[in-house]
């Protein structure tokens, strides 16, 4: 939510936007984050809920159950409120981890400034101002006051933005460093400075950041468009299918490898009541094993969609984070799309045909990152990831595309799991929950 243009004129107090950014903040911003390798156009365009939502009230409510009965001690809460950086120099101190603490200071400074853009971007009013024009009975004097915008927490990101690098250099740390992150970000809404959809963006913001400033960022950079593929990339993609079709037994199975591609095309497709041509999609599947770049398999928008979009699995290897699952989705594009953007986060609650409701908007990002943790079979995997349905469409296209990925391109097995049954199954789990 930007900030009004009628707060620029005269100095009246709104409960429902925040203060001017200071002088020293519009310094900030306009240094810039040069050593982040992000954009705001990286950034997935996801508002904070309304107050008066149902997501919004909920947000409320629990400021005010955790502000009562703290998760964290008091002497954390002062710590990580105070100087939360020295929670985490403290944790490597103990263990011995050596890092380069300037280096990670400087690149702190960077992301600092990337997260306060985006505070003023959306600019929400602290929880503490919406408690003093609306709870009277809540104790707000009691929360001290910040001069920032609420939504993303500032230190939350800069938890999760931490310990994601140091958990790639220290990957035996990983369980510990990210627990201590836990604690930082629900220190926030224990002292009332934040909500939890605060907590949520901010951890997401942390953790794509990360991803991008990591020797790995470049695949995470692929994004953007598939046109940007080099030729090196789509052989590394299209090695990994090819490699499944040598483990492909046509034989035992009847069908050859590039018959499962096509029949995959025209499957996924067909759920979505997406006709393709047969013949093309067998063509297509085809040239794009053999190295073509996709905008020369076919002239069929459906069918360059979900290959781009494999094509962009196939690189990302493991779909462990919500980043890599916006990419796949973004490899998809804006002409397949009816409804939204290809890589934007679905900001409507929405429901199935059955009633069964999906993620709330203010949930869908924390629910990723526990899908991304889960340890289910693919297709179990690959339904919950429909019953989040993070996105405003193309969801299943993308959750098939992510299915592909999990079964390490096994496109027998995906044809059998997304057969007859495949919708009667993914209803009768969202039944049972």
């Amino acid at each position: 939510m930007p900030i009004p243009i009628s707060t620029l004129f005269g100095d009246h107090e709104d409960s429902d936007i925040h203060s001017l950014p200071r002088p020293e903040d519009v310094k900030d911003m306009a240094t810039g984050w040069s050593r982040v390798p992000l954009s705001l156009r990286d950034i997935p365009d996801l508002d904070y809920p309304e107050a008066q939502s149902s997501e919004g009230l909920n947000d409320i409510d629990l400021v005010k159950k955790y502000f009562f009965k703290r998760v964290n001690s008091e002497n954390f809460l002062k710590i990580s409120d105070e100087k939360p950086f020295e929670l985490i120099k403290k944790y490597c101190n103990d263990n011995n981890l050596k890092y380069n603490l300037d280096d990670l200071d400087d690149l702190n400074d960077h992301f600092s400034r990337l997260v306060l853009t985006l505070k003023f971007k959306y600019n929400r009013p602290r929880p503490k101002k919406f408690m003093e024009h609306h709870c009277d009975e809540f104790p707000h004097d009691r929360i001290t006051k910040n001069n920032t915008p609420s939504y993303p927490s500032g230190h939350a990101a800069h938890a999760y933005f931490n310990c994601c690098i140091l958990a790639d250099a220290f990957p035996d740390h990983a369980i510990k460093l990210f627990s201590l992150a836990d604690r930082v970000a629900q220190s926030r809404i224990d002292l009332g400075k934040h909500y939890p959809s605060d907590i949520s963006f901010g951890r997401f913001i942390g953790e794509l950041a990360a991803s991008a400033c990591m020797k790995g960022h470049r695949r995470i950079e692929l994004i953007k468009e598939h046109k940007d593929i080099t030729r090196e990339e789509r052989r590394m993609a299209r090695g990994r299918m090819r490699a499944a079709a040598k483990r492909h037994d046509d034989s035992k199975l009847g069908t050859g490898y590039i018959d499962e591609l096509c029949e995959f095309l025209i499957r996924s497709n067909a759920l979505e009541r997406y006709k393709v041509d047969i013949d093309d999609a067998y063509q297509a599947s085809k040239s794009f094993l053999r190295g073509l770049p996709v905008k020369y398999c076919s002239d069929s928008e459906y069918i360059k969609s979900h290959l781009s979009a494999l094509e962009i699995g196939s690189i990302l290897g493991d779909i462990d984070n919500p980043t890599k699952v916006i990419s796949i989705h973004k490899a998809l594009g804006n002409e397949v799309m009816e409804r939204g953007e290809a890589g934007v986060i679905r900001p409507f609650e929405h429901y199935a045909g059955s009633g069964y409701e999906f993620s709330k908007p203010n949930n869908i990002l924390t629910h990723m990152q526990s899908w991304c943790k889960n340890n289910l079979d693919p297709f179990e995997r690959h339904v919950v990831y429909e019953c989040i349905h993070p996105f405003s469409d193309g969801n299943g296209r993308s959750g098939r595309i992510i299915l592909a990925c999990d079964l390490n391109f096994d496109l027998a097995a995906l044809n059998d799991m997304i057969g007859s049954d495949y919708i009667t199954k993914i209803v009768e789990y969202q039944n049972r929950k």
